[in-house]
C-alpha cells in the first residue's frame, strides 16, 4: 500500500491507495519543520492517522510538506515517519514538487500555487528546475489570499475605500485604524489576519473595486513570478489552490494580459497527486 501526504502549515490530507487502487482520506492539522516542533508531526501520526490508516502494509510513503525545501528538512521529516512506518521506502519532498505533479504529471510546464500564500516553479516533466522566491507575506505572496486581505487593509487604512465597503467591514470585523495597526505590528501571526478577510473578498469579488484588488494581485504575481520563466509565454500554465480554483475566471482574464492561458486549474494537490501516482507506480 502506498500513504501519500500533502501538508500544509495548516493542514494535512493523506490518501491510502491499495493495490486494488481503493482511497482511504485523512485530514489531520499541519504541519511545518520551520516553524513546528518535531513532536507535532509525532502527535498528527501517532493521535489521528494511526487510528485510521494501519501502518502495517504500507511499502510507500510519499511525502510533499510546506517547508520541505532543505534536504536537513527533508531528513528531518523522514526520520519521523521512519519510526511509525519502518519498513517502507520514505521519499520527502517540498509541496511545490508535489504541486507540479499534481498539475502537470509528466508535461513540462509552469506550475503555480495559489492559496493562502503564492509560488511558482518550471517544472520539466520530473523535478523542478527554476523557481522564482516567493519570499513570504512580507514582500512577496502576490496573488494570494494574504495578499489580498493586506491590500484592502491598504485601503483602509489609508481610507481610500468606497464608504459601503468601508462600513462593512467595520461591522463585521470591529475594525479601527488602531486595531488594524496593531493586529499587523504588535500581535503574532499578521498574515493569518490579512487571511482572515477571504470570505469577506470572495462575496464581493463581483464588486469593481475588489475586483481590481484581485486582478492587481494577480498581475503582480505574473510580473514577479510567472514572466521571470525561460521561455514563459510557451509554457504550459497550471495552477493549484483555493484562490485559483475560486477565481478563476479573473486569473484566466490577467493571463491573457500576459499573453498566455491557463490550462489546468486544481482545488488542492491531492486528486492529481493520486492520478500521478496510479501511473508511476507500481
Amino acid at each position: 500500500m502506498i500513504l501519500i501526504a500533502d501538508s500544509g502549515s495548516t493542514k494535512t490530507d493523506w490518501v491510502l491507495l491499495n493495490q486494488n487502487q481503493a482511497m482511504t482520506f485523512v485530514q489531520t492539522a499541519g504541519f511545518n519543520p520551520y516553524y513546528s516542533d518535531p513532536s507535532v508531526l509525532k502527535q498528527i501520526i501517532s493521535e489521528h492517522l494511526e487510528k485510521k490508516i494501519s501502518s502495517e502494509r504500507i511499502r510507500k510513503v510519499f511525502f510533499y510538506g510546506s517547508g520541505c525545501s532543505t534536504a536537513s528538512k527533508q531528513e528531518l521529516v523522514r526520520s519521523i515517519l521512519l519510526k511509525f512506518y519502518p519498513g517502507a521506502t520514505i521519499e520527502v519532498y517540498h509541496d511545490l514538487l508535489g504541486s507540479a505533479r499534481a498539475v502537470l504529471k509528466d508535461e513540462p510546464g509552469i506550475a503555480c500555487i495559489l492559496g493562502t500564500g503564492s509560488n511558482s516553479c518550471l517544472y520539466d516533466g520530473h523535478e523542478v528546475v527554476e523557481n522564482v522566491p516567493s519570499v513570504g507575506y512580507f514582500y512577496g505572496d502576490e496573488g494570494s489570499g494574504t495578499d489580498f486581505g493586506k491590500r484592502l487593509m491598504a485601503h483602509y487604512l489609508r481610507d481610500t475605500l468606497p464608504l459601503d465597503i468601508r462600513n462593512a467591514l467595520e461591522e463585521e470585523f470591529k475594525l479601527s485604524f488602531e486595531k488594524v495597526m496593531d493586529a499587523i505590528y504588535n500581535q503574532p501571526l499578521p498574515n493569518a489576519f490579512f487571511g482572515s478577510f477571504s470570505p469577506f473578498i470572495h462575496e464581493r469579488s463581483t464588486d469593481p473595486f475588489i475586483k481590481n484588488i484581485i486582478e492587481s494581485s494577480f498581475s503582480d504575481f505574473f510580473v514577479h513570478q510567472v514572466s521571470r520563466y525561460t521561455n514563459y509565454k510557451n509554457q504550459k500554465l497550471s495552477f493549484v489552490g483555493s484562490v485559483a480554483y475560486h477565481y478563476r475566471a479573473i486569473l484566466e482574464g490577467v493571463a491573457q494580459k500576459f499573453a498566455m492561458t491557463v490550462a489546468h486549474v486544481l482545488p488542492n494537490p491531492v486528486e492529481g497527486l493520486i492520478e500521478y501516482y496510479r501511473a508511476n507506480v507500481d
